[in-house]
């Protein structure tokens, strides 16, 4: 969040944050934003569409997840 606070454009930290939101809060739509805005950011962000993917996966929305896998 510090560095979202000191640039809110930086793809790894929305992951990142994205990733704390899924895996530790188990906040699937708090979380999928933060993997979109990291996506915005930067579209070619594997790290980013895998994790999303995952969160695709565990919404059972199998074929966005995926379509996000095969991007990342």
């Amino acid at each position: 969040q510090t560095a979202l606070r000191l640039d809110p454009n930086l793809d790894a930290a929305h992951t990142a944050l994205g990733s704390i939101q899924l895996f530790i809060d188990w906040n699937i739509p708090v979380a999928e934003r933060s993997f979109q805005r990291a996506l915005e950011l930067r579209p070619i962000s594997p790290i980013a569409a895998y994790r999303y993917s995952q969160l695709l996966n565990w919404s059972l929305r199998g074929e966005e997840a995926l379509r996000m896998a095969r991007r990342g």
